[in-house]
């Protein structure tokens, strides 16, 4: 259970710095358009930051050697593989797939298909897009810096997410 919910929170959080247009003219925040984020983007950073002490933090890419790309597409559905076998208990990439929509002033939803089975369905978050950098922050999450992922251990937390164009 632990790893599934880690998981579960890795692949949403991380995949939700993919982001689809909703508005007539298919532009959103500053401008930026579906076309100039679909592509496909490697994460190298997804960093959880203690609420209560700023100095408390957890690289989960680097900390588990983890790997995680990520392809949106033009339609803002989206696909990616994660490869952390400390967290997901298998060492074969594990898919995953959504849809994500611009929400407002550099903010953005993401919705995970049901069949990728995460607890999460729904995620808001921030962003600043400066091709190839694409970095997100998520700010009401929850996070067990003790790594046991127990929710009765998890204290509120930021989630900042750095991922970078492969193509």
């Amino acid at each position: 259970m632990r790893n599934n919910r880690m998981l579960a929170g890795i692949l949403l959080l991380a995949s939700a710095g993919f982001v689809a247009c909703s508005d007539d003219d298919g532009t959103g925040p500053d401008d930026v358009t579906l076309a100039d984020l679909a592509g496909s983007y490697s994460v190298q950073g997804f960093t959880y930051t203690s609420d209560a002490d700023p100095n408390t933090s957890v690289n989960l890419i680097s900390a588990t050697n983890a790997t995680l790309s990520v392809t949106l597409l033009s339609n803002g559905s989206f696909s990616g593989l994660l490869n952390a076998p400390p967290l997901t208990g298998t060492a074969n990439d594990v898919p995953i797939a959504g849809t994500l929509t611009l929400t407002g002033n550099n903010t953005a939803d993401v919705d995970f298909d049901a069949a990728t089975n995460l607890l999460f369905s729904d995620l808001e978050i921030s962003f600043q897009f400066s091709d190839p950098n694409f970095v997100w922050t998520a700010t009401d999450v929850s996070f067990d810096f003790s790594l046991m992922n127990d929710p009765d251990n998890a204290e509120p937390a930021d989630l900042t997410v750095v991922l970078v164009r492969t193509t």
